[in-house]
């Protein structure tokens, strides 16, 4: 039984804070995320060279508005005409911005196409 000091200290304890997992999202802190992705096709040029599948990786900047205000190829196809539709189809999707303290800013995204000419 707690009496005097020890009860009001008792009774005045807040609960224990429930542990987040560090990075998970939230209504008011997340990372640009993709409302409409669009996949771009396997161009011709590409396909006539017999490439086989390939991946390129766009590094996206996306304003505080999900406006696309930059894009960077991080990792090529070797190929021009593939890396070209990759950004081509980057700065084509549609994205929500990231939101730090339930406040949109700007932010990255890593976008990834898979060529793959059996598609």
């Amino acid at each position: 039984m707690l009496t005097g000091i020890a009860f009001l200290l008792a009774a005045a304890s807040p609960a224990p804070a429930i542990p987040t997992p560090m990075g998970t999202p939230d209504a008011c802190n997340r990372p640009v995320t993709v409302l409409i992705f669009m996949t771009p096709a396997y161009p011709d040029a590409a396909r006539d060279l017999h490439l086989g599948e390939r991946t390129v990786l766009i590094d996206v900047r996306v304003d505080a508005n999900g406006k696309v205000v930059g894009e960077q190829i991080r990792q090529s196809a070797d190929n021009a005409a593939l890396d070209q539709a990759s950004i081509a189809a980057a700065d084509q999707t549609t994205y929500s911005p990231k939101v730090v303290g339930c406040k949109p800013v700007e932010g990255h995204y890593l976008f990834k196409v898979t060529f793959d000419p059996a598609q």
